[in-house]
């Protein structure tokens, strides 16, 4: 579960840094 959110939140994370 928690390396289900991690790898989650790394592809997620580099969408909302290009967003800002």
């Amino acid at each position: 579960m928690f390396f289900i959110s991690l790898s989650l939140w790394l592809s997620l994370s580099p969408l909302f840094l290009s967003l800002f």
